[in-house]
């Protein structure tokens, strides 16, 4: 098995070399002729090449014509990223990891490359099995989620993505990818709580109004009651006055005449 990825890696080697002594692209066929090849294996080098992209195909009628692809080293465009990023190979072993990745962790390169990925993620993530998504990422498994780990006693957030990866000689392997969302977060949870606050202040005030309202309505069902009572009062009396005035009239009447007399 070694010999043979020995000899699979020495013909990628030399495919990148023939692409590399012709600028203006090669066909499948010129290829073939000159690694001795079939055109099948040098198509599947060739695709190979494309894949990682170390390589670029462009369709000229009915041929495919391959050329040496012009690339930034990845390592300048991951320092470039806002984002944290580290690259595993198929064993889960470090390969690549940006200067934002360094950072987060409090380390420097040399002390980081060639580690086992999990070894250093493990302890930042107690909660997620990070082997087993960079596994899974290996094996063609995206992962998308939200996690969290304590830094400096204080919690922060990364929206995290564990994508496939492709290098140069076709090897699998994986990146991790994080984005740090803490102060999203605690935005989001700042603005939370505020309407919490505003809620209670509400569901208070609607409670105070409620009560203001009964005792209002208390108040005026009494007053209601009051000028009732009042009314009937009123007509007691005034019914008493009716009914004593008669009687009144003829007696002062009579002690009149009486007095005559």
């Amino acid at each position: 098995m070694a010999v043979s990825m020995d000899i699979y890696t020495t013909q990628l080697k030399k495919v990148k070399k023939l692409l590399q002594a012709n600028p203006r692209g090669m066909s499948v066929t010129d290829i073939a002729k000159e690694m001795k090849l079939s055109r099948n294996t040098t198509a599947k080098y060739l695709e190979m090449l494309r894949i990682s992209g170390c390589a670029d195909m462009e369709s000229i009628g009915t041929a495919k014509v391959y050329y040496l692809s012009h690339r930034i080293p990845v390592s300048t465009l991951l320092n470039f990223s806002s984002e944290c990023i580290l690259v595993v190979d198929s064993y889960l072993s470090i390969i690549q990891i940006n200067k934002k990745f360094l950072s987060l962790l409090g380390l420097v390169k040399d002390n980081v490359v060639g580690k086992k990925a999990d070894s250093l993620l493990s302890p930042m993530f107690p909660e997620i099995n990070i082997a087993a998504k960079l596994n899974e990422a290996i094996n063609g498994k995206e992962h998308k989620e939200t996690m969290h780990f304590l830094n400096d006693e204080k919690d922060c957030f990364f929206y995290t993505k564990i994508v496939p990866s492709t290098f140069d000689e076709g090897e699998q392997g994986a990146t991790l990818i994080l984005e740090n969302i803490t102060d999203r977060v605690y935005k989001h949870n700042s603005l939370l709580e505020h309407r919490d606050r505003l809620e209670m202040l509400v569901q208070e005030r609607t409670k105070e109004l409620e009560e203001t309202n009964r005792l209002l309505k208390k108040e005026i069902a009494e007053k209601k009651k009051a000028e009732k009572l009042l009314k009937e009062s009123e007509e007691r009396y005034k019914k008493l006055y009716m009914e004593s005035t008669p009687w009144t009239s003829v007696h002062d009447k009579k002690r009149d005449h009486s007095g005559g007399e």
